[in-house]
């Protein structure tokens, strides 16, 4: 392993700050994550750190509505980029920073309803898969599987 000193030589140029938006250009473009802790960038991945007067939650919600429009402007032909002029140029719409909370917020609250009913869903899935066997062939419905 590398000393964080050394890790830090190493990388000079492109660093992500803990909370920055970490946002794929290279094949799949326009994956996005938050960076957790202070790391090293390379090729393929860029880092958006938002300015005093923009919500974190409504940076990401733009740049997933954006993320289309990433695509269509992408290009390669052994895989998909999108380069750094090419992110210039998409402009975000000056929202003022309470709407913009409440925007990030709102949205962010309909994405973790959505992950929860999906999850119910799945498990309903499971559930029923598992009744059919039971009731179809004499299985019993909870021998084999674990629910994940």
């Amino acid at each position: 392993h590398l000393s964080i000193r050394r890790q830090r030589q190493m990388c000079i140029r492109d660093r992500a700050k803990v909370g920055d938006l970490l946002f794929t250009v290279r094949a799949p473009v326009g994956a996005m994550n938050w960076s957790n802790r202070e790391i090293c960038i390379g090729r393929g991945v860029a880092a958006f750190r938002p300015k005093r007067k923009t919500n974190n939650l409504f940076l990401y919600y733009i740049l997933e509505r954006m993320n289309q429009e990433f695509n269509i402007q992408s290009q390669g032909s052994t895989f998909t980029a999108i380069n750094k002029k090419q992110l210039n140029r998409f402009k975000i719409v000056k929202v003022p920073i309470e709407e913009q909370e409440k925007i990030g917020e709102t949205l962010y609250y309909v994405d973790k309803e959505i992950a929860c009913y999906s999850t119910h869903l799945r498990n309903l899935k499971f559930l029923r898969k598992k009744l059919a066997s039971f009731f179809l062939y004499g299985e019993h419905p909870f021998v084999r599987e674990e629910m994940s």
